[in-house]
């Protein structure tokens, strides 16, 4: 579903199909690489203007079928990589539909995608890190050209863990690219994230209207500052007082103040939870 070759037009594609096999296996300064890359790229996307059903898979076969010796090597090595993993996702030969910007509702959920923690740098990421930002990068230009597709219509994109996008160039690329659809394209972004920082830099900061602000103790003064209130002890204490459910809410018109959040439906509450209530568990819920 999340081959760009199926899903994308020309332009588009080129760039993600890119992104993504750089993601991951990086190939830094290797020019004779990246142009072989790109030319697999370019002669793929040549058949499918032909007609012919083609996916991300046919350039690792065309790296692969390559008589240099290297670049053999590199089509082989992405083969083993994608093979029997969850990278058929985003490789494919074109046999599956893609993403649909037409559907009214895409509910998008990669079930094992082990995302790299915030604290390792990228030279230290582990294949599995890789794979999962690999595929990010086509998950995130879809919900940027779905928030693009038609400016008369309305649109929101909800993305959860969107931390993930600070982890590459092209992922912090795809992030400011999804804010500024906004109001002018009749895009409403909601981004779930642990960290200020996740929300670019301050001019992009500045694109977000509404924000709902939980407890972080690592992040209070940041917290305050981005909602515009004093970094004195008093507002700290306040945020760490917060219980379960209680956050700072900022308006579109910059008003402050404090928000208990209830689920509204039992139906939300159904589908947001994430695991099962125990003897043991309701137990300690009534000491409480």
């Amino acid at each position: 579903m999340l081959d760009p070759f199926v899903y994308l037009d020309r332009i588009d594609a080129k760039q993600v199909a890119q992104d993504m096999i750089n993601e991951l296996s990086p190939l830094g300064k290797d020019h004779k690489l990246k142009g072989a890359v790109l030319e697999g790229i370019q002669e793929v996307l040549a058949l499918r203007e032909k007609g012919e059903q083609v996916g991300l898979m046919h350039v690792v076969d065309w790296l692969e079928e390559h008589m240099d010796e290297k670049i053999h090597e590199y089509g082989r090595f992405l083969r083993l990589t994608i093979t029997d993993s969850i990278l058929r996702l985003g490789f494919s030969y074109g046999e599956n539909s893609g993403l649909d910007f037409k559907e009214k509702t895409t509910v998008l959920e990669i079930q094992d995608l082990s995302l790299p923690k915030d604290d390792i740098s990228p030279e230290l990421y582990s294949d599995a890190d890789r794979k999962a930002l690999c595929l990010m990068i086509s998950l995130g230009r879809f919900c940027e050209m779905f928030g693009k597709r038609d400016i008369e219509q309305k649109t929101a994109v909800y993305f959860t863990e969107a931390w993930v996008f600070n982890k590459s160039n092209s992922g912090r690329a795809i992030i400011s690219s999804m804010a500024r659809v906004g109001r002018s394209q009749m895009n409403q972004l909601v981004l779930d994230t642990q960290f200020i920082d996740d929300l670019g830099t301050e001019d992009e900061k500045g694109n977000y209207g509404i924000v709902f602000a939980f407890d972080e103790d690592s992040e209070r003064d940041k917290i305050l500052t981005h909602l515009g209130l004093e970094c004195n002890e008093e507002n700290r204490k306040e945020m760490k007082r917060m219980i379960k459910g209680q956050c700072w809410m900022r308006d579109i018109y910059g008003r402050v103040g404090k928000l208990n959040v209830h689920s509204l439906f039992e139906e939300f509450t159904e589908a947001l939870k994430t695991t099962e209530k125990t003897s043991n568990s309701e137990a300690e819920e009534q000491v409480a």
